[in-house]
């Protein structure tokens, strides 16, 4: 599936579900940038990243006058999100067949979220 000029897209979140940083191997790096060039070819593709490990987060409160900057992520699990992308489809359908094409490229588990409008 593709999009098509003229259809009003909806953008979506997948996120890539790990449980250790820096676990893709060679072969999974260019199965994702085939997927990645896949999606681009087809008009889906708006940006894709990975991020740095938990370890590394920052979790900031500014909301009132009890200023805090911790050092540690909010989630307190085994998994945690590795990389992500954000594509446009015309539809949840074609975002689900997206997001299993990129759960087979990554070999991780993918999390599909629409944008709020």
């Amino acid at each position: 599936m593709s999009t098509q000029e003229g259809n009003s897209l909806i953008r979506f979140f997948l996120s890539v579900i790990d449980q250790a940083y820096s676990s893709g191997t060679a072969e999974e790096f260019v199965s994702i940038n085939q997927f990645n060039s896949s999606i681009k070819a087809s008009g889906n593709f708006v940006m894709a990243a990975g991020i740095a490990g938990p370890d590394t987060a920052q979790l900031v409160d500014y909301r009132d006058e009890n200023q805090i900057v911790e050092q540690k992520s909010i989630f307190n699990t085994q998994d945690f999100v590795s990389g992500f992308w954000i594509i446009d489809a015309l539809d949840q359908t074609e975002a689900l067949e997206i997001a299993k094409r990129a759960s087979f490229s990554c070999n991780r588990r993918v999390e599909l979220r629409q944008f709020l409008s």
